[in-house]
């Protein structure tokens, strides 16, 4: 993004401070990009410090998504915009009792709608991903092969959601949704 809006100033937050390290040294990040190591959960930046929060694949990963939330409301500026991608489970099913590591969609817009951001707007971009994973698979997952052993390969495809994997058949059958939420603070 920095590249591509020069003119505007970015901050990049990771709780991993080797990706930070790694972000740091991006050919294409600019100089408009400055990279902080922190928690969502407590986002290290004063009150009313940004216009816009992006979010992207991410907040299925965090322990309190309700506390997360509370620190991008407070963060915004008043009509701030947040804009949030990720993965959800749709169907609570055996599926999402055995492979617990994505929320539920109707948690993820129950905690939206009671934030203090709305209004709340959801659009369903899974066919979208889709497409791309199709397209993207057969490169990318040569590039894996190339690089790593198949125990972690498998599970890098996965992460990937490439054509054939886990991920991607549930993806493909709507036991799970890519969305996009787009909310602002008032």
């Amino acid at each position: 993004l920095g590249a591509e809006f020069p003119r505007l100033a970015f901050v990049g937050l990771d709780i991993v401070p080797a990706n930070i390290a790694c972000a740091e040294t991006a050919e294409r990040a600019g100089v408009n990009v400055e990279w902080v190591v922190g928690s969502a959960s407590e986002l290290p930046f004063p009150a009313g410090s940004f216009d816009a929060v992006l979010n992207v694949e991410s907040s299925h990963n965090y322990p309190d998504f309700g506390r997360f939330l509370s620190e991008v409301e407070r963060v915004l500026k008043p009509g701030g915009r947040f804009s949030m991608v990720d993965l959800r489970w749709r169907k609570q099913g055996l599926f999402f009792h055995v492979f617990r590591g994505l929320p539920a969609l109707g948690e993820t817009r129950a905690a939206l709608g009671a934030s203090g951001l709305g209004p709340v707007e959801e659009t369903d971009i899974s066919a979208n991903v889709l497409a791309s994973r199709r397209a993207c698979t057969p490169h990318e997952a040569e590039v894996i092969r190339g690089r790593l052993d198949s125990q972690s390969r498998y599970f890098e495809m996965n992460m990937r959601c490439l054509e054939g994997t886990a991920l991607f058949r549930f993806l493909r059958r709507g036991y799970i949704g890519y969305l996009h939420w787009h909310l602002q603070k008032p």
